[in-house]
């Protein structure tokens, strides 16, 4: 999932400005070409809540 094209995280070069630079120029391009555009946004910040903590640690 790193490798592509559209993830911006741990990439030298990129940041939250670059990703919604390239949102809104998706977005303007489909209303130019009268395309169907969906984003689709996921919060993943208490995605480690659920993670063992002590058996991370372990391994």
């Amino acid at each position: 999932i790193f490798n592509n094209d559209l993830v911006y995280a741990y990439k030298s070069g990129y940041s939250c400005l670059t990703a919604i630079r390239n949102i809104s120029e998706n977005i303007y391009r489909s209303l130019i070409h009268n395309e169907l555009c969906g984003l689709i946004f996921i919060d993943f910040k208490k995605a480690f809540d659920l993670v063992n903590h002590s058996l991370l640690l372990d391994k």
